[in-house]
């Protein structure tokens, strides 16, 4: 299906994508969060909710997490995510497991009550 760039640029997501200091905040306490979840000998499971475009979640993949699963309710930002998790794919271990789901967070535990009790991040 056609991605409706319109739609993703008048609903607030142009500013947050360009907000570069705001990007650099998350991918370094993603990046610790991971690390001492790591450092515990714990695989990580990971619950992005409003993904958006995915690019917390890439950068959740790229510092090592095990699991992801990224919620977005939009379904036009939902395929962006996926395009852009599938388009960078080589910037993380293939053993991470993404799953890019079309729902609200309000559907988690009818999507699959066992991820719910498993992530820690």
């Amino acid at each position: 299906s056609m991605l409706d760039l319109d739609e993703v640029l008048t609903n607030g997501h142009a500013g947050m994508l360009n907000d570069t200091h705001r990007h650099q905040a998350y991918r370094s306490a993603i990046q610790n969060a991971i690390r001492k979840t790591h450092s515990r000998g714990e695989k990580v499971h990971l619950l992005d909710i409003g993904t958006g475009t995915g690019l917390l979640t890439l950068y959740a993949a790229e510092a090592g997490a095990d699991f992801i699963v990224a919620c977005e309710s939009n379904p036009t930002m939902a395929n962006i995510a996926r395009r852009v998790l599938n388009e960078n794919e080589n910037r993380y271990k293939e053993s991470c497991i993404i799953v890019v789901e079309s729902m609200s967070s309000c559907d988690l535990d009818r999507f699959n009550p066992d991820y719910c009790n498993s992530f820690n991040i």
